[in-house]
């Protein structure tokens, strides 16, 4: 019984069907990371929600470029409160989930950059879906 040789270019294992399979592990690659982030960025509308209206209403008025709402009389304090502990926690849970997700699945072979941009883009893709929807409807 005789070894294959070498393989005649880079990629190929000798065995037949070997490279096609590794076509669709690129794109399974991308499922757990694609999947965790589509789910926190659910999430994520939340604290976006908080951020807007923390901005809208403080340092945005400020500049005259929004109208504060007229029903806000609490202060500062206690929407910078708010924006700081819903803000801080939905990125603590968004590091802790996509670290172990980098690091535990093959999304580790990928590149970092391509993993980081790709992970914030799909977490705010659902509040971008929000805020479209609210723009076509207010038409």
């Amino acid at each position: 019984m005789s070894r294959p040789g070498p393989p005649d270019r880079p990629g190929r294992t000798g065995r037949p069907g070997r490279t096609a399979w590794r076509g669709w592990l690129v794109w399974l690659v991308w499922l757990a990371p694609v999947g965790v982030n589509a789910v926190l960025g659910l999430v994520g509308v939340v604290p976006c929600f908080f951020l807007w209206y923390f901005l809208s209403d403080y340092p945005l008025h400020d500049l005259g470029l929004t109208a504060r709402e007229p029903t806000e009389n609490d202060g500062i304090g206690v929407v910078a409160f708010l924006l700081l502990l819903v803000g801080g926690w939905f990125l603590a849970v968004w590091l802790l989930s996509n670290v172990p997700v980098r690091k535990g699945t093959p999304a580790r072979s990928l590149p970092t950059r391509r993993y980081w941009a790709t992970s914030s883009a799909v977490s705010c893709a659902p509040t971008l879906v929000v805020v479209l929807w609210a723009a076509v409807n207010r038409l």
